[in-house]
């Protein structure tokens, strides 16, 4: 994780906000949409998630890395409000916000750091450690790819 990733969130002033986690694969901590209480993949999401698009973002849904602003008045819970809403923690929480307008951000605009892919239900816990060492490798690329393009820029252009 960035250890600039608080001071980075609190500087921004919103809301609800979230720094983009990123697993290696489409998952993240955000969804781009919502049918419903469920998950809808948008043209956004993809664009957010691939770093075309840099910044802060609405969002409705942020899970597992959130900062919440307790200056608001209102801010979001976990209660179920309505007994249509599935018992899921981030949906509720998600609707929560809506219900009392408030908006969920999400902000790609540094690398904040990494999650992990849920399992499946039926997934053996050998590959959750599969999982944990094959983005360790992807994060030591990524380091040292940026490594060797900061040490070699001056003869690259």
């Amino acid at each position: 994780m960035n250890n600039q990733t608080l001071k980075s969130l609190v500087s921004k002033n919103k809301d609800v906000v979230a720094p983009m986690l990123l697993s290696g694969s489409m998952y993240s901590n955000f969804w781009g949409g919502m049918d419903g209480y469920y998950y809808l993949r948008t043209d956004e999401y993809q664009e957010i998630l691939d770093m075309k698009k840099l910044g802060c973002f609405p969002v409705p849904l942020v899970h597992s890395a959130v900062l919440v602003s307790l200056k608001k008045r209102k801010t979001p819970t976990f209660h179920r409000f309505n007994d249509s809403i599935p018992e899921d923690d981030i949906i509720l929480f998600a609707m929560n916000a809506k219900k009392n307008g408030i908006q969920m951000e999400i902000c790609n605009d540094i690398e904040y750091g990494y999650i992990l892919s849920p399992l499946q239900e039926d997934s053996e816990l050998s590959q959750d450690l599969e999982q944990l060492v094959n983005l360790r490798v992807e994060i030591a690329g990524s380091f040292y790819c940026a490594l060797c393009i900061q040490k070699f820029t001056p003869w690259l252009t």
